[in-house]
């Protein structure tokens, strides 16, 4: 059996792919999609049996010659982030139009019969402290697109007769976040060099670790049904947790000052209005990208997610996030990420 995968170099497609390798061993061939341009991290594939496939969610020709001879497609490519720290050109590019052509080209291809599409949580409506419900929260182009692409996909899927389910994971966690890509990752690395002068004190999210949406993934492929969105969390972190444990973990200095979530808010939407009409901060200080007013705004946000129903139709129960976060800190020890 033939798999594909996009976004493998990112860290819910690579443990996808170690996942999948695990589950299957020699009984499946894996071809992972990755963009010549921008891959500086070879130790990503090392030691996995994988055929790499230079190419663009943009190149919908690429994409045709990753999915030849491939049943089974997953999408896990997408630009994550916030309107702050990304072009919404850059948004719509990768989460719309790349999702779009990855549905177009696997019915160019013929031999696709399902797929399964990564979303985001953030995409489904929620209310404040409680379960998922019919609320409208889609204010960032993130979201926005996000929620266009999988649409879209949906819909040439259901036109071309190819099966499609989504899965939608909280904010991530784990191993094999090698480009330090996600939020986490780098605020992880920031605090560890001691950068963050000021920190909020309060906030939190709720998280799943990444190993965990790869499982997932490939039960959603496996007995999913069809247009299903599987949301998948585990438990919330707190931040003074988050940044208890980093700190613990890493030879790094505790913030100069601790300040209330709204204080921390005011001073984003301070820098803000300098990034965009003063001064481009963002250039020279990079861990300013983390505590703009969008940033704090969500963190703020108390969103509980209940993923009641991905564990009773998958059979998938999700670890405990301080375990997860605990070997994600230790990983990045070991690889010399943090000191």
């Amino acid at each position: 059996m033939n798999i594909c995968v996009t976004g493998s170099t990112g860290m819910v497609g690579n443990n996808l792919v170690r996942h999948l390798l695990a589950v299957h061993g020699q009984d499946i061939k894996i071809k992972c999609l990755y963009r010549p341009k921008t891959f500086k991290h070879p130790q990503i594939f090392e030691n996995l049996p994988v055929e790499l496939v230079p190419g663009d969610m943009n190149d919908q020709s690429s994409l045709v010659r990753l999915m030849e001879g491939c049943s089974e497609a997953y999408n896990v490519a997408g630009l994550v982030g916030f309107n702050d720290s990304v072009r919404r050109e850059d948004f719509y590019n990768v989460n719309v139009l790349g999702s779009l052509n990855f549905a177009r080209a696997a019915a160019q291809t013929g031999t696709i019969r399902r797929i399964v599409q990564i979303s985001s949580a953030t995409n489904i409506p929620y209310d404040h402290g409680t379960a998922v419900k019919p609320v409208p929260t889609l204010w960032r182009d993130y979201n926005r697109t996000k929620n266009l692409g999988e649409h879209l996909a949906s819909e040439e899927c259901r036109k071309e007769g190819i099966e499609i389910v989504t899965v939608s994971p909280t904010g991530v966690i784990g191993r094999y976040d090698w480009k330090c890509a996600t939020s986490i990752s780098k605020t992880i690395q920031y605090l560890s060099k001691g950068k963050f002068p000021i920190f909020p004190k309060d906030g939190g999210y709720d998280f799943v670790g990444a190993m965990d949406i790869a499982r997932v993934c490939e039960r959603a492929m496996a007995i999913g049904k069809p247009n299903t969105n599987y949301l998948v969390a585990s438990g919330r972190l707190e931040i003074p947790q988050l940044l208890d444990m980093i700190l613990k973990a890493s030879s790094g200095r505790k913030p100069l000052v601790y300040a209330p979530s709204k204080f921390v808010l005011a001073l984003g939407y301070m820098k803000d209005f300098v990034q965009k009409y003063v001064f481009p901060l963002n250039n020279y200080f990079p861990m300013m990208k983390l505590f703009g007013r969008e940033t704090v705004m969500f963190l703020r946000e108390d969103r509980r997610y209940d993923a009641s129903q991905t564990t009773r139709e998958l059979g998938v129960e999700f670890e405990n996030v301080e375990t997860v976060f605990q070997r994600q800190l230790e990983w990045m020890k070991k690889v010399n990420l943090i000191k």
